[in-house]
């Protein structure tokens, strides 16, 4: 970014997009984890340790996400995802 503070929709992504690797991974992957829960509940142990490790996530780079959902123009489904955990 040029400046900080800079409106998102003044952003313009250059022509070979540096965010285009990682756009998908930031927007999708709580859409990911929850799809591979099993439904059965067969093994609480690996869900307890996922949830750890998503709250160890949460904990320390939530803001960083967040910034990298608004550059994805992307924040208002993170919201919905949020609620979705």
């Amino acid at each position: 970014l040029r400046a900080p503070g800079i409106h998102i929709d003044n952003v313009k992504p250059p022509t070979l997009d540096p965010l285009a690797a990682s756009r998908y991974a930031c927007v999708y992957w709580i859409d990911h984890l929850c799809d591979s829960k099993p439904k059965s509940g067969a093994n609480e142990a690996k869900d307890v340790q996922a949830l750890d490790g998503v709250g160890a996530f949460v904990g320390k780079k939530y803001l960083y996400w967040l910034e990298g959902l608004s550059l994805c123009k992307s924040l208002a489904k993170g919201v919905v995802l949020m609620a979705r955990l």
